[in-house]
């Protein structure tokens, strides 16, 4: 088989019936041995056979392996075809070790060196030949290199990802022989440098705050699912679960960029700093159905680090179109399951009875959120314990400082507080203690606003504080949640009820749900909408029946809206609740009293709240 210059591959193209020819993606390898010229000045007959022997090893072991052919043998050279770039960069990586193994005996016999090449094109071929301009490009391309090299062009290196396909350095712009223009060149070296050591435990030390999720590129079986249902549904669980605030995800980008690839889980845990993996494949019906449609089946394997089994396995299933919607029901289970299952593992850690110290600093984080939001005093005291714990683990970290100014706050509202006034100045001192280690950290500055709302009772000083927040992070969701209560309480209705949407649509499976619900309800009936916060304090309720917030917003909207015996009803479950709850006690937790305040005050005891 014979591949000329670009001019002579344009007539041959021309010789043969255009149907005999078929359009491909291809990347093009061009491996040859460096300096044969002086081997074979030293011993041509020995040097020949040895490099025989190691184009035969390439050509008939190692090429076929990775998924390539041999286009053409070029004298002491080959030129190879892969439908797959990372199957390419393998195999020539695999030839340059066969290459240093072929040292001969004694030292006029030194092992042989390769240079190679690759560069990424769409070519025409035949059963005969391969045709077009980027053919040969790769032989030019190696040309450059040096004993040992692989040269790549940038369409290559563009299906390539650092570090898993080692260090790709930048040569810049390279003229090659009889190319008009200048070609982009990176050289690839095996192994990618790791980062300074400090800097490396820095970034560890960031991430072991919260758990670290990877969602693997959702596979799809070769039974008829379509890989851009595979894609979007990828996409869509990355994105369902970044609204979390209770874990890290890693990026889109980064989890696409192992689509194709088989890489141990350990390797994975490794790379992406992950304590979870999670597993998802499609398979789809849509195949066998003549209208396009059918249902979905996603298979989902959950696996968490040092664990040899899997923690938790579903099996879903849907209609297509399903996977398609920025709401889909069938991802939106999965997320929930996966988040509440990862969440419940780390509490089992923490009630294991292990002491502090042997605890992973992201499964007390975890745990100590969802106790500090049940609202059950014993929680709430473990949940202090927990970030007083984390925040000696972590001193650079504002979260733990933000949480424990919300503890404070939390003690305040809720009543549990012996002492309110130092309560107070605690939430305080932790709230600048946040926002000192991290001027720009969204969740301190919410804290920080938490404290002028609930221990100040100052709404407009809090909203001033949830601002800044918001600009720094734009979709944090507890920002927005809070931001919308001090809307509220600022007689902004519309502006109340956007933010409340817009936490609700951020936090769609946080583990503290209830809680967005109950201050939802709280904004929806400053707002006027009685009877959206009637459903979300029932949804907060059926969640955690422990949060007094929901009950009092439930039961004011009731007696407003004319249910005088369902208002009176959920007093009732109310002081089963908080047993010492009056009107007055209802006043001093909210900002001073406006007309509107007054009149909620009125409906609590009408409702059967008791004044004092």
């Amino acid at each position: 088989m014979h591949i000329g210059s670009e001019k002579r591959c344009t007539v041959a193209a021309m010789s043969i019936t255009p149907s005999e020819l078929r359009s491909e993606a291809a990347t093009i390898a061009f491996v040859d041995v460096v300096e044969s010229v002086r081997l074979m000045q030293v011993d041509e007959l020995q040097a020949v056979r040895r490099i025989r022997s190691l184009l035969d090893a390439a050509a008939t072991q190692v090429v076929p392996a990775h998924g390539g052919r041999v286009a053409e043998r070029r004298g002491d050279g080959l030129l190879l075809t892969f439908a797959d770039t990372g199957s390419a960069l393998r195999c020539v990586c695999q030839l340059h070790v066969l290459a240093a193994q072929s040292a001969g005996q004694g030292p006029e016999s030194p092992s042989l060196s390769l240079r190679a090449g690759l560069h990424r094109t769409t070519l025409l071929a035949d059963a005969d030949a391969l045709y077009g301009a980027g053919v040969n490009l790769a032989a030019r391309i190696a040309a450059l290199g040096q004993p040992g090299d692989t040269l790549m062009s940038s369409p290559v290196r563009d299906e390539l990802v650092p570090p898993l396909d080692g260090l790709l350095h930048d040569m810049g712009d390279c003229w090659l022989k009889h190319v008009d223009e200048a070609v982009r060149i990176f050289r690839h070296r095996p192994q990618h440098p790791p980062l300074p050591a400090a800097l490396d435990e820095a970034i560890a030390a960031r991430m072991r705050l919260k758990p670290t999720l990877v969602v693997m590129p959702v596979q799809a079986l070769p039974d008829g699912a379509r890989a851009d249902l595979a894609d979007i549904a990828t996409d869509q669980l990355i994105r369902m679960f970044s609204r979390s605030n209770a874990m890290h995800v890693v990026s889109a980008l980064s989890c696409r960029a192992l689509k194709g690839r088989v890489l141990p889980r350990q390797q994975v845990y490794a790379l992406m700093r992950a304590d979870y993996v999670l597993e998802p494949t499609l398979s789809s019906e849509v195949a066998a159905r003549t209208d396009g449609h059918g249902q979905v089946h996603l298979d989902t394997t959950l696996w968490r680090r040092g664990t040899p089994d899997p923690i938790w396995n579903s099996q879903d299933s849907a209609p297509s179109n399903d996977l398609l919607s920025p709401q889909s029901e069938l991802l939106g289970t999965v997320v929930h399951a996966v988040s509440q299952r990862i969440l419940r593992v780390e509490q089992q850690a923490v009630a294991s009875g292990r002491p502090l110290p042997n605890l992973a600093m992201h499964t007390m984080y975890l745990s100590a959120i969802d106790m500090l939001h049940r609202f059950a005093l014993r929680d709430f005291l473990r949940a202090r314990e927990l970030l007083e714990a984390i925040s000696q683990r972590a001193p650079r970290h504002a979260e733990p400082m933000a949480w424990l100014a919300r503890w404070h706050v939390f003690r305040v509202v809720q009543g549990w507080s012996d002492n309110s006034h130092r309560d107070g100045a605690q939430a305080e001192y932790y709230s600048e203690q946040a926002l000192d280690r991290d001027p720009c950290s969204a969740l301190a500055l919410t804290m920080a606003g938490s404290v002028q709302a609930g221990v100040r009772r100052n709404a407009g000083a809090a909203q001033a504080l949830y601002l800044q927040a918001l600009k720094h992070d734009p979709n944090d969701s507890l920002a927005w949640l809070m931001s919308g209560v001090a809307h509220g309480f600022l007689d902004a209705a519309q502006p109340a009820l956007a933010a409340s949407e817009t936490a609700l649509g951020l936090a769609p499976v946080d583990p503290m749900r209830h809680y967005y619900d109950a201050l939802s309800a709280t904004a929806a009936l400053r707002a006027g909408d009685l009877q959206r916060c009637i459903a979300l304090s029932q949804r907060a309720i059926t969640a955690n029946g422990t949060h007094g917030s929901a009950y009092r917003s439930m039961a004011i909207a009731q007696a407003l809206s004319g249910q005088g015996e369902a208002a009176a009803e959920t007093v009732r479950q109310l002081l089963a609740v908080e047993p010492h709850f009056t009107v007055r006690t209802y006043l001093a937790r909210v900002p001073p009293g406006d007309d509107k305040t007054l009149r909620f005050a009125q409906a609590l005891q009408d409702a059967g709240l008791p004044a004092a």
